[in-house]
Parts: C-alpha cells; structure tokens; sequence
C-alpha cells in the first residue's frame, strides 16, 4: 500500500471458493477531495466512485453517458465527534448535549 494515496490487492489464485476473482486485482485510491476524484472518474482512472460532489450532480449523467449509475442504495453517512478524545475531556457533558441538540435533523433529512 501507498500510505494516503492507495491500496493495491491482487487476486489469490489459490482461492477455492465457488466465487473466484474475474480480475487481477483492485487499487483503492484515496482522494483528499471529491472534485479530484471525479475528474479521474470521467478520464477512466477510477471505475467506480462512492459519492458524486454536489457541483457535479447536475452533469454526472451527461458527463459519464451510459458509464452514469443512479440506482437506490441502502447506506448510512454518520458524522460522530471523538467524545473520548482529550479535547473533550474536561467539557461539561450539557455541552455535548447541547451540540447534539443544535443539529437541525428534520432539515438535514428533508434537504440532503
């Protein structure tokens, strides 16, 4: 692996399972933005990409042609602040709460 940039796995061709590889491989790339990600996604360095940023949503489909997937998927984004870590160690626990409290959940459902 590639420490920040990715990881290559190869096919074990020992395998014995009844689904064997139908390729040589996978390379996993990380990208430290989703505009980066996507550029490499509509030149064919990346087949497949998670998430689609949100200024290209509107021409992914005219961007990728028949390459375009917009299917339902089941998935869960979950964003959790490190509680346990040291910058939280001295807080008062209501101001913790109050952080969760603030976050607008019918919103967030309703708009993204």
């Amino acid at each position: 692996w590639d420490h920040k940039k990715q990881i290559k796995v190869t096919k074990f061709d020992g395998y014995q399972g009844p689904d064997k590889a139908q390729n040589g491989g996978v390379v996993f790339k990380n990208y430290s933005t989703l505009e980066t990600a996507y550029e490499d996604l509509k030149s064919g360095n990346v087949d497949v990409l998670r998430q689609i940023g949100p200024k290209d949503l509107p021409v992914y489909k005219t961007d990728l042609g028949d390459r375009a997937v917009d299917k339902a998927y089941s998935a869960i984004q979950t964003i959790v602040p490190a509680f346990y870590g040291k910058q939280f160690k001295d807080i008062d626990p209501k101001v913790i709460q109050g952080l969760s409290m603030a976050i607008d959940r019918d919103t967030i459902t309703k708009t993204v």
